[in-house]
């Protein structure tokens, strides 16, 4: 059998590329042309709210599905205090203070204020005369290096949990959460 020719791939892929260049151009003259296409109107002048038939709490808690871990009664009167869109721009600032349980918390967790080489060498250090041989390690020895190794992913994982739970900024952990679920790499590989 014959190997396909790289050229003519190329060819075809920049063929394909003029072509949908030149229609999707072509569209856009089109609609310009036909008065068509319009200016999409500007936040402050856009609705600030859509009547499907919904009542303010269902709303409420919509958004809280969408924008949040989960919808729990203090929030849901935050967001009617504040107003749908008020909290919108908050959370999506980024600047909303945590909490002070969330503050207690994160705080005893000492890797996270760590840099990569200090969390090297403050839980990735052998016992002393140990070396880098394995073999010369006791099973007490590799037990407590294995749980000193293990602390600041522990650390990062209940973090990551007690933002989730007790932090105030809903919109930024949700899309961690996204990035995490689909752009990361597992601990486990």
């Amino acid at each position: 059998m014959k190997p396909l020719r790289r050229t003519a791939l190329r060819c075809d892929g920049m063929r394909f590329r003029k072509t949908a260049t030149r229609l999707f151009l072509g569209l856009g003259m089109t609609l310009l042309i036909s008065g068509s296409a319009r200016p999409v109107p500007a936040q402050d002048d856009a609705p600030t709210t859509r009547t499907d038939g919904l009542s303010e709490d269902e709303r409420i808690l919509h958004v809280l599905s969408r924008f949040t871990l989960g919808a729990t009664p203090e929030l849901v009167a935050e967001v009617r205090r504040k107003g749908i869109n008020r909290w919108l721009k908050q959370q999506f600032s980024g600047r909303v203070p945590e909490s002070e349980t969330y503050e207690n918390y994160s705080g005893q967790f000492k890797s996270l204020g760590m840099t990569l080489p200090e969390i090297a060498a403050g839980y990735y250090v052998r016992p002393e005369g140990t070396g880098l041989r394995k073999n010369k390690l006791t099973k007490e020895q590799k037990n407590v290096f294995k749980k000193r190794a293990a602390t600041p992913t522990q650390e990062m994982m209940a973090w990551i949990f007690l933002r989730a739970v007790y932090g105030n900024n809903h919109v930024r952990n949700v899309s961690s959460d996204f990035f995490r679920n689909h752009f990361s790499v597992s601990l486990c590989k």
